[in-house]
């Protein structure tokens, strides 16, 4: 019983450290091709991961919540726009890793949003496929 709960933490911190580069992977590819994005320095991309995991779980379900009216009604792109936000937020934070301004506005952090997002969804399907997390209950 000890060994097979082990197991499962075990798995659970490597799926949590994969989710950790995949964000880092995706921020940097966003940084090279998404125009308006940039990270000055590995160091900067580290800590810009880890600050927009921890703006995930901290922040990110309370803005959830806060506009659930306006991402229902729009189908849950609104959250393209929430996730636009953390990022935003989380340039602010970490020095090294900002949005240029652009005529545009927000565009470069909705690119890279999606660039994550896409990434995160990869991800999600290989760590359920080697069974490293449980898939959700719809």
């Amino acid at each position: 019983m000890e060994t097979a709960r082990n197991q499962l933490e075990a798995r659970g911190v490597a799926a949590l450290i994969l989710t950790f580069l995949v964000n880092l992977a995706a921020m940097e590819i966003a940084a090279n091709f998404i125009p308006g994005v940039e990270i000055t320095s590995f160091r900067s991309a580290l800590l810009a991961a880890a600050a927009l995991a921890l703006a995930s779980y901290l922040i990110e379900p309370l803005l959830y919540l806060l506009t659930l009216p306006i991402n229902l009604a729009t189908f849950g792109t609104f959250s393209l726009v929430i996730n636009a936000f953390m990022l935003i937020i989380v340039a602010f934070c970490v020095p090294g890793f900002h949005f240029k301004a652009s005529f545009w506005g927000l565009l470069p952090a909705i690119i890279t949003a999606l660039t994550i997002s896409f990434f995160r969804i990869i991800l999600r399907r290989l760590l359920i496929q080697a069974r490293m997390i449980k898939r959700r209950q719809e």
